[in-house]
């Protein structure tokens, strides 16, 4: 996968580079008539799908390539965050007393959920390790779940799931366009009438991703000398053995 020629090899990285920036171009300035943001995020998860195989190569995990390039490569300092919004839901199904203090430390985090105000899901919701410290050390899943399921690393994960593969944003819509780019949360009335806490990616964020990751993984194919287009197959068949 690697070449020992840069000069070789730098046309075809900023080559590569360039058309999926022209793709991201594409995102940010052309208006689709319907799910305008829908079709958009879809390309956004293709970028980072595509860039993620170049990445790692070797890796057979769909999940495990896209966490990692988030990881590595995006700069994002709401992976490693809990989302408090899940996390509340989440002990509102159990009377455990053990969780009672992590319970209030929630709710007290996230404030009511009739509030007008669309709070911001980078500042408000916490590192793992503070809730960690909170979650009792007996207990591995609480209703099958486990506290590491509510890092938005994960959660984005599922995001990306439902848009790529049932095509529809999960919990509906609220303003989600290209001039939000901060994940946040919004208030919603139940069927009970209970008020509950949506989370939304916004497109803006998934474009930022990509505009980030597309600048670090260039730096990473140039300073490791690798041929992103050597990860895919270029022949004309669509089963590899033919080609």
């Amino acid at each position: 996968m690697a070449s020992n020629n840069i000069e070789i090899l730098l046309p075809k990285i900023q080559n590569f580079i360039k058309v999926f920036k022209q793709h991201l171009e594409f995102v940010t300035k052309a208006k689709l008539t319907k799910y305008d943001s829908l079709y958009k995020k879809i390309i956004c998860v293709g970028i980072i799908d595509t860039l993620s195989k170049t990445v790692y190569p070797d890796d057979t995990s769909n999940k495990s390539r896209f966490t990692n390039f988030l990881l590595n490569f995006s700069q994002s300092e709401l992976w490693n965050k809990v989302s408090i919004a899940h996390l509340i839901r989440l002990l509102s199904l159990t009377k455990n007393s053990k969780f009672s203090n992590l319970e209030k430390y929630a709710k007290s985090t996230l404030g009511t959920s009739d509030s007008l105000a669309e709070p911001k899901a980078t500042y408000i919701d916490p590192d793992f390790e503070i809730i960690e410290k909170l979650w009792p050390k007996d207990i591995q899943k609480l209703k099958g779940v486990k506290l590491y399921n509510f890092k938005h690393i994960n959660l984005f994960y599922k995001y990306r799931n439902y848009i790529v593969h049932e095509l529809r944003r999960p919990g509906g819509l609220v303003d989600d366009d290209i001039h939000h780019n901060i994940p946040f949360y919004y208030s919603l009335l139940s069927n009970n009438s209970n008020y509950f806490w949506k989370l939304v990616y916004p497109l803006g964020f998934f474009v930022d991703v990509c505009q980030i990751g597309l600048n670090n993984v260039e730096v990473y194919y140039k300073i490791n000398k690798v041929n992103p287009y050597e990860v895919f197959d270029q022949g004309d068949y669509l089963i590899s053995n033919l080609n």
